[in-house]
Order: C-alpha cells, then sequence, then structure tokens
C-alpha cells in the first residue's frame, strides 16, 4: 500500500494503482524535493462516509504494519538519499492509533533521510487528547489536521 502511495507522490503516476514490486518503482530524477504520505488504515470503527483504505484496529497487525513501513522506507533510502524531504504527512484511518509506531518510523526517517520540514498527522476529535499532542509534539508532529467532520461528539457554536 504504501509502495502505490508513494508511486503516485513521488512518480506523479495518474493511472490506477495497481500492485508493482517495491524495486520496479520510477521517479523523477531531476526532483531535489520531495513529500511523503504514509497511510495509516486502521479505526476503531469503519464509517460509511470514508472511502479510504481502512481496517479495523489490531495491535498485532498494527505492529506488523509498523515494522513493514520500516523496511519500505530502508528500501527508498538508498533510491532518495540525495533528496531533500520536505514534508512528511500521516493521514489514514485513524493515525493516532499508531502512535508508537509512529515514533519508530519518524526516527527512521530523521535518522536515514535528509528531512528538514514539517510532519502533520490526521486526527480524530476523540484522539485529540492532551496526552496524544504532547507525545507527537514530542516526537516531531508540528501540524495537525483535525477531522471535525468524523466526530457526532464535537458541536460547534
Amino acid at each position: 500500500m504504501l509502495t502505490s502511495l508513494l508511486r503516485f507522490f513521488l512518480a506523479r503516476k495518474i493511472r490506477p494503482y495497481e500492485f508493482i514490486k517495491t524495486h520496479e518503482i520510477e521517479y523523477r530524477p531531476r526532483l531535489k524535493e520531495l513529500g511523503l504520505y504514509i497511510h495509516i488504515p486502521f479505526c476503531k470503527q469503519i464509517c460509511n462516509f470514508c472511502p479510504y483504505n481502512k481496517i479495523l484496529y489490531d495491535k498485532q497487525l498494527a505492529n506488523e504494519y509498523t515494522i513493514g513501513l520500516i523496511n519500505e522506507l530502508r528500501f527508498l533510502k538508498d533510491k532518495f538519499q540525495d533528496k531533500k524531504i520536505t514534508s512528511v504527512y500521516v493521514g489514514g484511518g485513524t493515525p493516532s492509533l499508531l502512535k508508537e509506531g509512529l515514533e519508530k518510523v519518524f526516527a527512521y526517517i530523521n535518522e536515514n533521510f535528509n528531512f528538514h520540514g514539517e510532519i502533520a498527522v490526521e486526527l480524530h476529535p476523540s484522539d485529540s487528547d492532551i496526552q496524544t499532542l504532547k507525545f507527537l509534539n514530542n516526537i516531531g508532529v508540528n501540524l495537525i489536521s483535525l477531522g471535525l467532520q468524523s466526530s457526532p461528539l464535537i458541536k460547534i457554536s
């Protein structure tokens, strides 16, 4: 899944998504700067209106997903080591369900890529408590996107 999303953002391919082996990724070598999108497909519940790739949260599967993300980044490291990564955007699903996994992923990006930029994470309003916000800030997140449309618990007056 990460491969398909990276192919779209990095290679600017518009054709429908199809599975390809990661080592066959084509990219534009002339690009000097890149932005990464990381999709976290886990949700506490499946919302009917959401068209994105999603699955109910399972701790074991989330841990395996984190390992998979880091392995994918490990493969891409050599391909993009001369590129400046200017942003990382984490969407979902509900990315905050993978907080500890995101900490590992961001640490890997910071240690292995030429990353100088912002990290943005989508948050569900019910997961936007002060502890979560502090945790995300401590691991480098400096922008959040709140999905107010997704929560019947929030009333705006």
